[in-house]
This record gives structure tokens, C-alpha cells and sequence, in this order.
């Protein structure tokens, strides 16, 4: 007999997280980083937590997983794309095995840390408006980006559905 997995219960704490990064469009500390510098700040962050902690060896080895999981996710999402992929890494990494109680703590702990290092004053860049001068000069402002705002057009379809 199939059972299903007992769903994560996330604890106030980490809903009133989630949602508070999901509302605000500010860009954390490894945002735009190598993957590397990323995997390495957080890793600095949680290296002495799980150093001081005593679980084996497995379970530590799977919580450092976890950190760069969340460190790929710091640098390349904000707002409410980071929020909603922060919960299913949650809910992926307490259906591994890992306890949920523990892997709150530690995104707690990395987004505390991340918001510390500076950088939380950026927002998240708007869609790019007009250049002032932009409307003078149409003729060089398409020579300069040849479309590719349009992206790669879709091949056509015939009559006969081929």
C-alpha cells in the first residue's frame, strides 16, 4: 500500500517570511553572483551551524544540498518567484528526510544573515523606459538592438495544419 507524504506544516515565522519576501522586490546579497561566489557566501553563513551541530554526517551533508539550493535560488530570483521557490525547496528538502524545523531555521538564518550584508536597499530593476533622447533617434535605437526584443519568430503554419 501506497502512502502519501505528510505535507510540511511551515511554521508563522516562515509564512510571514515567505510572504514578506514575496511583497517586496528587494534583491538579497548573492543576487547576480557567480555560482560559485553564491554557493560560497551562504556556506559561510551556515558552515558554523552545522559544524557545532550533532547530526550525522548524512544529514549534514544533505543540509549543505539545501544551503546551495537556496543560494541558486538568492541569486538568480527576488520577489515573488524567490518566495514561491523557496517553499517547494522547503517542502522537497522535508520529503527527503530532513526535518522541517531545521531547514526553517536555517533559511531563517541565511535571509537574516543576507539582509545584514547590505544590498537589501536595492529593489528589483523596473521594466526600462524610453531613454529621453530615445524618441529622437528611432532609426539608431533599432540599428543597436536588431530584434531581439521581438525574440525568435515562430515558424509558419500552412493552411493544412503541416
Amino acid at each position: 500500500m501506497e502512502s502519501e507524504p505528510k505535507p510540511i506544516l511551515l511554521s508563522h515565522a516562515t509564512q510571514a517570511l515567505l510572504k514578506e519576501i514575496g511583497r517586496s522586490q528587494e534583491l538579497f546579497a548573492p543576487y547576480g553572483l557567480e555560482p560559485d561566489q553564491a554557493a560560497a557566501l551562504l556556506a559561510s553563513i551556515t558552515e558554523p551551524m552545522l559544524e557545532g551541530a550533532a547530526l550525522p554526517m548524512v544529514t549534514i551533508q544533505q543540509l549543505r544540498w539545501y544551503v546551495r539550493e537556496l543560494a541558486r535560488l538568492f541569486r538568480t530570483r527576488y520577489g515573488y518567484a524567490l518566495a514561491f521557490q523557496l517553499e517547494l525547496v522547503l517542502r522537497k528538502w522535508a520529503a527527503y528526510g530532513l526535518e522541517p524545523a531545521t531547514i526553517q531555521t536555517v533559511l531563517h538564518e541565511v535571509a537574516d544573515q543576507l539582509r545584514l550584508m547590505g544590498r537589501s536597499s536595492e529593489v528589483a530593476p523596473a521594466p526600462a523606459a524610453e531613454p529621453e533622447g530615445a524618441a529622437e533617434e528611432p532609426r539608431l535605437r533599432d540599428e543597436a538592438t536588431p530584434e531581439t526584443r521581438a525574440g525568435p519568430v515562430p515558424p509558419q503554419v500552412d493552411a493544412g495544419g503541416r
